[in-house]
């Protein structure tokens, strides 16, 4: 079929296969007769505008044009829109412009169409033309115009310079006529091998082949022995070579012959020689010895070979006697005197020994049966021939243990008495040094604690009163922890949030950390002077480790950093809203607790505070609070610091509700900021590594309170003030996130303008800053699911509770449209 038949919609039948079907000719050709009509004006009529575009505008509003200022009524050319959906011949307004009635449906517009721009300071006096190829679907397919007359039509820039350069390598396959000739020259002078690819080789293609494919003489070659010439072979396929001199010579047939004659000589020669002694080996019978046996001598065989090796040298056919003196007995004067002969440990061994008294066997269990009649010792009998008897309160005998043990107990000299002794830890009063004594009292004794104001020492104990008692007995530890667990959480109790580190609303992963202020877990900052790579990312804890905390926030770098000057400083930072309007004042007291730890070797770790009261307050720069560093090491540390604040007195506060008490952590310091953190020189990163940082706690008072985690919707909800998103909890907000989970939704029912309000899940702190994010593409527009295109976004009405979002032109009927957002209120 024709292009233009598909391109104007002309209506064609063919009668193999449309014979049956019934129209009205006048009518078809009527309606082709108008199409064609329209397309012809529209090659007529289009190609006159007065303006053209030079890059994305407002498409309302009267507006100055590439230099034009445009009036009522006035065509111009739309190219270079966003969307390119929304390029076309549009007609200027005061309100919305709309597309020029000859080019305002998609029948009127065809590839090949030709636009003149009458005005211009970049398009004036030049022809566009519509590049499309296919269908046009106005308002969905984009729509793109190539410049093809007028100036700069046929540039430089357009077509090339027209001089060649033979250095560059290709790097396609298309582009100018200047390059495409520029990469063949490139290719030529690759093929020959010389300097320019206008130099002519030193020889052709056809002439390298036929070397190549040449089978005899070539380069002088030959199959006889010539010192100088390459070697062939000859029509037998051999070929020959000069008698050997040198060891790594060829070898020729004859030289290998003669070698091959001569061992096979040698080796005849040496068999010879052996046969020889084996024959004068043979016995007078004329066969080989036969071996020894006990009644005639021959060779020894194997096995009495090693039979005597296994008699000692020198051996004798000795027979012991077996007389009565004639047993074994140790030889006098030895070791062995009076042992016996025992069997030894092993089996078929003896050794000497004594015999032990558990060895025998058989013996008597009474001294009787070994003839001992008298078994008492003599000191020990009574007058009547027996033992004594233990003493009892009635009858002398033997003094028991414990009776030595009571005795030694009593003091030489001590009395009986009735009264029972006297203590208050004041001097002696009386002479008496008897226990017993009425006018007795024990003098000081700094062992023990006085009734009055005692000191006590070790780990004393105490009942525990029951929650809620409220007088003077003593409060135990588990008293007291009851206690503090049992109060709510406020500014006093807990100023941090997310100081567990639940909450990572933005991520949970940031590399590449910029210099100025980033947030990242929620409520917390980093900023500062960095020269190595850095990255801050949230690390899970195993079950345990620090109880009640499940993430603790890592900071890494990837080395020591160079050029630190005297103001560097590297930190991680939280501001507490009204910290310093509800925590400072004079002789108040706050303490700050965490956990860390680092794998950089005596790494130094700041901590300082600083009071801040908000724009338009006064002083109207912070107030620098110095804390002190600490040395940190591979395990897991608590450490503490108490701070004293600043007076309140003659300061104010500003009106924008932005004043803070901000917790500072310093991970690397110049010298000009020493002081702040008790130290006195710089501190570098020092090395590669990581510094972790958990459980992080402002309490008012001198003392750490215990830390207690709140449950994460509670942590969520107090972050959500300062930060929220569409997006799903576990998804970071980033542009064509692949997701419309949680976004923004419209569905329209007609083509126009309208309003997507979006409530907060909370009040946050301040009117914020609203980001929006395409679910889909690298921008932040709507984005059109059904046609898959977009829409440029608006944001209007924002407060503290809600927003709206909208277009800046209108949607289009029966569309599905998503987009993602976050909003942020961070101090």
């Amino acid at each position: 079929m024709p292009v233009f038949t598909s391109l104007w919609n002309l209506l064609k039948k063919n009668p193999a296969t449309d014979g049956a079907d019934t129209f009205n000719i006048q009518t078809m050709l009527n309606d082709n007769w108008d199409k064609i009509d329209a397309a012809l004006g529209l090659k007529a009529v289009n190609a006159d505008v007065r303006a053209a575009t030079t890059a994305n505008i407002t498409l309302s509003g009267l507006q100055t044009i590439d230099g034009v200022a445009l009036a009522a009524g006035d065509r111009v050319l739309v190219k270079n829109q966003t969307t390119g959906s929304q390029n076309g011949i549009y007609t200027a307004a005061e309100g919305p412009w709309t597309r020029a009635s000859d080019a305002d449906v998609s029948g009127k517009l065809a590839s090949g169409l030709l636009v003149y721009v009458k005005e211009g300071s970049s398009n004036g006096k030049k022809q566009w033309r519509l590049s499309n190829t296919g269908p046009i679907t106005l308002g969905t397919t984009a729509l793109t115009f190539e410049l093809v007359a007028g100036a700069g039509s046929a540039t430089d820039a357009v077509i090339g310079n027209r001089t060649i350069t033979d250095t560059t390598a290709p790097a396609g396959d298309s582009g100018t006529l200047t390059s495409l000739f520029g990469w063949l020259g490139y290719m030529i002078k690759a093929i020959t091998g010389k300097s320019s690819w206008r130099t002519a080789p030193a020889t052709t293609l056809e002439a390298a082949k036929a070397h190549m494919d040449a089978t005899a003489g070539v380069h002088g070659a030959t199959s006889a022995a010539t010192a100088g010439a390459i070697m062939q072979r000859d029509a037998s396929g051999r070929a020959k070579v000069a008698a050997p001199s040198a060891a790594d010579d060829i070898a020729r047939k004859a030289e290998v012959d003669a070698a091959i004659a001569s061992a096979a000589a040698d080796a005849t020669n040496k068999a010879d020689a052996v046969q020889a002694n084996l024959t004068a080996h043979i016995g007078s019978g004329g066969t080989a010895h036969a071996v020894a046996t006990a009644s005639a001598a021959g060779f020894m065989s194997a096995a009495d070979k090693s039979k005597l090796d296994g008699i000692a040298a020198g051996a004798n056919n000795y027979t012991h006697p077996t007389g009565d003196g004639n047993l074994h007995v140790p030889a006098t004067g030895t070791t062995n005197n009076g042992k016996v002969l025992k069997a030894g440990s092993t089996a078929g061994s003896i050794a000497w020994g004594n015999v032990a008294f558990s060895e025998l066997t058989g013996k008597p269990t009474t001294l009787s049966g070994y003839g001992i009649t008298d078994a008492a010792p003599s000191s020990h009998v009574g007058a009547g021939g027996t033992a004594h008897a233990v003493a009892t309160t009635s009858a002398a005998g033997f003094m028991s243990a414990a009776d030595k043990a009571k005795l030694d107990g009593i003091t030489a000299g001590a009395t009986a008495g009735t009264a029972t002794p006297l203590m208050d830890g004041t001097a002696a009063v009386g002479t008496s040094t008897a226990y017993a004594r009425e006018d007795h009292r024990h003098p000081t004794d700094t062992t023990r604690a006085p009734l009055a104001s005692p000191a006590f020492t070790g780990t004393p104990t105490a009942p525990t009163a029951a929650a809620g008692t409220n007088n003077t007995q003593i409060a135990t530890t588990a008293f007291v922890n009851t206690a503090i667990a049992d109060l709510p959480f406020n500014m006093a109790r807990q100023a941090i949030i997310n100081g567990n580190f639940d909450i990572w609303q933005r991520g949970t992963s940031f590399s590449a950390i910029p210099s100025n202020r980033l947030y990242y877990a929620d409520r917390w900052c980093s900023d500062g002077f960095r020269t190595a790579a850095t990255s801050i990312s949230r690390q899970t804890l195993a079950p345990g480790t620090i109880p009640g905390a499940t993430y603790c926030h890592r900071f890494s770098t990837g080395g020591a950093g160079s050029g630190y000057a005297n103001d560097t400083y590297c930190r991680t930072m939280q501001g507490i809203e009204h910290g310093t309007r509800l925590l400072a004042g004079s002789g108040n007291k706050i303490t700050v607790s965490f956990w860390a730890r680092s794998s950089i070797a005596n790494k130094k770790f700041g901590l300082m505070l600083s009071q801040e009261y908000g724009s338009g307050g006064s002083p109207s720069i912070m107030e620098n609070i110095a804390g002190r560093y600490f040395t940190l090491t591979s395990s897991w540390q608590k450490f503490t610091h108490t701070f004293t604040l600043n007076s309140l007195s003659g300061k104010t506060f500003g009106t924008n509700n932005d004043d803070r008490l901000v917790v500072q952590f310093w991970y690397a310091w110049g010298s000009n900021h020493a002081s702040l953190l008790g130290d006195t020189v710089e501190e570098q990163f020092r090395a590669a590594g990581d510094i972790d940082i958990a459980q992080v706690q402002v309490n008012a008072g001198d003392t750490a309170l215990p830390f207690q985690p709140r449950s994460f919707a509670e942590e969520l909800a107090l972050c959500q003030r300062y930060y929220q998103k569409s997006f799903l909890y576990g998804v970071a907000p980033v542009q064509s996130a692949v997701t419309v989970l949680g976004s923004a939704h419209i569905i329209t029912q007609t083509t126009g303008f309208a309003m997507t309000p979006v409530r907060f899940s909370v009040r946050m702190r301040t009117i914020p800053t609203i980001t929006t994010y395409n679910p889909v593409r690298a921008n932040a527009n709507w984005w059109n699911a059904t046609d898959d295109t977009d829409l440029p976004a608006s944001v209007d009405q924002a407060s503290d509770t809600q927003f709206e979002l909208t277009a800046t032109t209108q949607y289009t009927a029966s569309r599905n449209y998503y987009i993602h957002w976050t909003a942020d209120a961070e101090l």
